[in-house]
């Protein structure tokens, strides 16, 4: 799971890092991580892992390519670029499988979790994991 954000230390981009914190270890239950891009410095996110007891990846896009290649990045007569607010469910075969490109900071990480949750068990049903799939009867036995 991959989710942009706008700037660390900011009201709603410290909201969301906080919630997307308290939902990690339900999101790994689930086999997934949580990843949290902005154009900040290495620096500055050190500082903000620190102060919130971040427990997932910040990784610094300071160039603003990795959130360009999402369609991500809001780039202002290349004065000033900054992460638009958008999140992206990403497949164990690195396809995007779900896109909130309009994200309220306090709701996403709930939102993220629920769908992931949904993604995971639409995928155990369609591989015969699923338990439903696991109550299917099987061929009759020969007696």
């Amino acid at each position: 799971m991959l989710y942009f954000y706008p700037k660390d230390f900011t009201s709603c981009c410290t909201t969301e890092a906080q919630h997307f914190r308290d939902v990690v270890p339900d999101i790994e239950k689930l086999g997934a991580s949580v990843v949290g891009v902005s154009e900040d410095s290495v620096e500055s996110h050190i500082k903000f892992i620190d102060k919130y007891h971040i427990n997932y990846t910040l990784p610094a896009d300071d160039n603003g390519k990795v959130a360009a290649a999402y369609d991500s990045l809001y780039n202002i007569f290349g004065v000033m670029k900054f992460a638009k607010r958008h999140t992206f469910i990403i497949d164990p075969q690195g396809r995007i499988a779900a896109v909130f490109l309009i994200v309220n900071p306090a709701k996403n990480p709930a939102e993220i979790l629920a769908k992931l949750s949904s993604l995971m068990q639409t995928r155990a049903e369609a591989t015969g994991t699923g338990a439903r799939a696991r109550a299917r009867p099987g061929p009759p036995r020969a007696g």
